[in-house]
């Protein structure tokens, strides 16, 4: 099993006075969180992270300079963390990938439930190398909420879906558990990734038993206070 570090803004604080160092650090402190973890359990390896950000629809250019420059200190921490980088924001998403790729640098992509259409009708296919894709050095990863759109995802040529939420309710999806994890085919659980009130190492010892592909946290790298 592996783990999926989801970044927020609770990671690199607000764009207009980003601490680049502080970044640096909680990245660096959920990549040591994950050793220590291998230490008394099961090996896991820290082996995707994404940039979640909330950016804004804009026609003319899709990133500002302060947002690019977000990514290029993920890219490079990911580089150093031996870590895949994964991009996940609110719109624009082509065009960043295609701005990146133009630059030879090579990202996975997080889709919302929303974004089934990116898969239905190809057009991701035409910017991600199928070979990246295939190999898992840029992954597509889907955010599903039910096994029904999680089945249609990998169809459609995703490499993993994040099944949430597991352990608690949000937005009106109630707490799938663990037993929902058990009862999903061999064949899918290579490709699901538990999401959601995902905090305790207690809890990644529960999903490990479940034998699916990984899990993802938000909460749980993040340094205690």
């Amino acid at each position: 099993m592996f783990a999926y570090l989801i970044t927020s803004r609770e990671y690199y604080g607000n764009l207009d006075n980003i601490d680049l160092l502080h970044f640096r650090q909680k990245l660096h402190y959920a990549h040591n969180k994950m050793t220590q973890f291998n230490k008394q359990s099961l090996p896991i390896k820290l082996k995707f992270a994404s940039l979640r950000y909330h950016n804004a629809i804009c026609d003319r250019q899709p990133l500002s300079r302060k947002e690019w420059d977000l990514i290029e200190i993920f890219l490079s921490m990911c580089s150093t963390l031996d870590i895949t980088p994964i991009l996940n924001f609110s719109s624009n998403k082509l065009a960043i990938l295609q701005t990146l790729y133009e630059q030879e640098k090579f990202v996975g992509i997080h889709l919302k439930e929303s974004d089934m259409p990116l898969l239905e009708t190809g057009i991701l296919f035409k910017i991600l190398p199928l070979e990246t894709i295939k190999a898992c050095s840029a992954p597509i990863i889907y955010s599903a909420h039910n096994l029904a759109n999680a089945q249609k995802a990998i169809g459609l040529g995703s490499n993993f879906v994040t099944l949430s939420p597991i352990f608690y309710e949000k937005n009106g999806n109630k707490a799938l558990g663990t037993t929902t994890l058990q009862k999903i085919n061999n064949k899918l659980k290579q490709h699901i990734i538990a999401l959601g009130g995902i905090t305790t190492d207690t809890r990644i010892s529960e999903i490990q038993q479940c034998g699916i592909a990984g899990f993802a946290s938000i909460s749980y790298f993040l340094e205690e206070s």
